[in-house]
């Protein structure tokens, strides 16, 4: 069986059309796998019930992670959070934020303290900034 040369010449235009997606999906799949290899390794160390103050120290030792307070939590806990990347490209996005968070259940859940050393850890996750940069 022979194909005819329109064939191959509409094969190889929608090969090349199709390559800088595939080539933008296998990135990103990269960059989520390594977002999660983060996220691992910070959660095989903090475990869930540690104390803020163990997770803030452990945070402070480590001299290359710099961390912030994020807004209050459901639970009245305002969790931690680790920038690990900046996405600079994007369709949508100039520029997206991917943080670790780590989420606290407030240890005096009536008292309004911005961060208390004696709240606890509950989990970790990936968060990304939301964004929309339209012109």
């Amino acid at each position: 069986m022979k194909i005819k040369p329109q064939y191959w010449i509409t094969l190889i235009g929608v090969g090349a059309a199709l390559s800088p997606l595939l080539v933008h999906m296998v990135g990103i799949a990269r960059r989520n796998a390594q977002y999660r290899r983060i996220l691992k390794s910070y959660s095989d160390v903090l475990k869930p019930g540690m104390k803020r103050s163990e997770v803030e120290t452990y945070f402070i030792m480590s001299r290359y992670i710099s961390f912030s307070n994020g807004s209050m939590g459901p639970r009245g806990a305002y969790p931690d959070i680790v920038e690990i990347a900046r996405e600079k490209e994007g369709w949508v996005c100039q520029e997206q934020v991917v943080y670790v968070v780590f989420k606290f259940a407030a240890n005096e859940p009536e008292r309004e303290v911005a961060a208390n050393p004696e709240d606890r850890l509950t989990g970790t996750s990936l968060d990304r900034s939301f964004c929309l940069d339209l012109p």
